[in-house]
């Protein structure tokens, strides 16, 4: 078949079940209900209605009042939708007949036969080892099983390979963070509207961090007063909040910003930014200042990472999720990083280890 042909609606929903039921396509359940949903969507003739709006009803479960301009889940869970279905198509979807992708702007799926690719039936992808096609690479996975076993059980402490050690299944995500409304000290000030907008602006700058899931203030307004934390924590399944103040001069701004731990209650942080308002410029004044307060907490180590890197020092690395794995990596980096300087900048002798005197460790 050539690139150019339309599949038939059977032979894409043949597809959907492949990728959906096979261990290499790394999505959550909601986000296998989300791509159900477009492509039923699209083969019914309905592409034209495909919206956030309707996706949130639909699949996330939203309320009548969801505004996809203030919450930006559809939009988050697109992007991890996408990167799902390239790792599939890496992995197991190589020789796979039709290529079901989302467009980047748009949630319409599109789909393409692939040239030169057999038509497999879904259930004769699967065999009798794990329910996955047999590829050449998988040749070499028990060697690399072993040694990753071992290398395992070197960093987190041995244990005998038979001793039965119970195991939790980890979660695929990054943190949960609850961006609450900044609050104005001060109802007087000409830049009452300050608050709000810094409130947006944060928001807006969180959510280019693909690896966070961040909920806007609108996202609390079904599940009461915001101070009944309890409720929040429950409902929306928070790891952490972000609360602030706003004080305001005609000539300066000041917003002091706090990271809670959304279970214990514990304050992880706290600063104070401040904008210049004298040059009459109060909207590029409150970017500045948002900008600022999302790199000081989403940064590579900054605030964010280092508690969880905290949070998460000294896990057996089985119990470890994909990102906090992540976590990890970059805390070994940056660690190594440290010690190569240090020991480059001062290459003193060893007395002890004198064979090793004046040498760097990469």
């Amino acid at each position: 078949m050539t690139q150019q042909e339309r599949p038939a609606a059977a032979a894409v929903l043949e597809q959907l079940n492949r990728i959906v039921s096979s261990g290499e396509f790394d999505a959550s359940e909601r986000n296998r209900r989300f791509l159900r949903y477009i492509v039923t969507e699209t083969l019914d003739g309905r592409a034209d209605r495909i919206k956030a709006y309707g996706i949130a009803t639909a699949v996330f479960e939203r309320d009548s009042g969801f505004d996809p301009q203030t919450d930006p889940i559809i939009r988050i869970e697109a992007g991890r939708l996408r990167r799902a279905l390239a790792h599939y198509y890496l992995t197991a979807g190589q020789s796979d007949p039709i290529r079901i992708t989302v467009p980047k702007g748009s949630y319409v799926p599109n789909f393409a036969c692939m040239p030169d690719a057999p038509v497999v039936p879904a259930q004769a992808e699967r065999t009798r080892h794990g329910g996955r096609r047999i590829r050449p690479w998988m040749a070499v996975a028990p060697v690399l099983l072993v040694l990753l076993t071992l290398g395992a059980s070197w960093a987190g402490g041995f244990r005998p390979f038979g001793e039965n050690v119970e195991r939790q299944t980890p979660v695929e995500r990054g943190p949960r963070i609850f961006i609450a409304p900044f609050e104005a000290d001060s109802a007087t000030t000409d830049h009452a509207g300050l608050a709000s907008g810094v409130t947006r602006d944060i928001v807006a700058g969180l959510t280019r961090f693909e690896e966070m899931f961040i909920l806007a203030p609108e996202t609390s307004l079904r599940h009461g007063a915001r101070e009944d934390l309890v409720a929040l924590v429950r409902d929306l399944d928070v790891d952490y909040i972000v609360s602030g103040g706003l004080s305001a001069t005609p000539e300066r701004m000041r917003v002091t910003v706090a990271l809670v731990d959304a279970r214990s209650r514990q304050f992880l942080w706290s600063e104070a930014f401040e904008g210049d308002l004298s040059a009459g410029d109060p909207l590029r004044a409150q970017m500045q200042v948002a900008d600022r307060v999302v790199r000081a907490l989403a940064q590579p180590c900054g605030v964010i990472f280092n508690v969880r890197v905290r949070d998460i020092r000294g896990a057996p690395p089985g119990s470890l999720t994909s990102h906090e794995c992540v976590l990890e990596y970059y805390r070994h980096y940056q660690g190594a990083r440290a010690g190569y300087r240090a020991v480059t900048a001062t290459p003193a002798p060893t007395p002890a280890l004198p064979r090793f005197a004046g040498e760097g460790v990469p």
